[in-house]
């Protein structure tokens, strides 16, 4: 918003996203705490918990203007698929003979991240958008391996936030990518 990129609005997404994640760590450590006092046993009280800490600690997810869901019920963050809301999942890839996790291809910067079959995603241009494909070659020609974690077709896409985040999926090519993504960004960047 600083530097003009983004609208007003998008620092309003701050509060419900951090809230959330405090909320969620919040009430972990309040069961861990009384599971203590209780004198519970500990092996016991981590099992579980151990779900209960990846949702609240590192597998939390946004609802935000700045993020944009195609449906209400989605899968459960556990289930390492790239939902909206979410931290991208890592997954191996191989570019070249070297390995690199999905990670690696969403940068601090906006990110697309395009399926095997989606070259027509290469095309899109919007200020700030890195866009990159996740081809045949680095999921060893396995388009189910690309639609499996992004719950996608194997021509569809991710739209990652500079902060890790998946901000939007498209499950398909559109027709027009370079419109559909340039929507998508000025909804997310708070313009509308």
């Amino acid at each position: 918003m600083l530097h003009g990129q983004a609208g007003e609005t998008l620092l309003d997404s701050y509060e419900p996203e951090r809230r959330a994640a405090a909320e969620a760590s919040l009430a972990l450590s309040r069961r861990l705490l009384r599971g203590y006092q209780a004198h519970q046993d500990t092996n016991q009280l981590y099992v579980r918990a151990a779900a209960d800490y990846l949702r609240g600690m590192i597998f939390y997810r946004y609802d935000s203007r700045a993020v944009l869901t195609e449906d209400a019920a989605a899968a459960d963050i556990l289930d390492n698929q790239a939902i909206p809301g979410c931290r991208l999942p890592h997954r191996w890839l191989t570019d070249s003979g070297r390995q690199l996790s999905t990670l690696d291809l969403a940068g601090a910067q906006w990110t697309l991240l395009a399926g095997p079959h989606g070259t027509g995603w290469l095309t899109a241009s919007t200020d700030g958008l890195r866009v990159r494909q996740i081809t045949a070659a680095m999921i060893d020609s396995d388009p189910a391996a690309f639609t499996e974690i992004a719950g996608t077709e194997p021509d569809g896409a991710l739209l990652i936030r500079p902060d890790g985040f998946v901000a939007w999926r498209s499950r398909s090519l559109p027709t027009d990518p370079n419109d559909t993504i340039r929507s998508a960004m000025h909804t997310l960047l708070g313009h509308s």
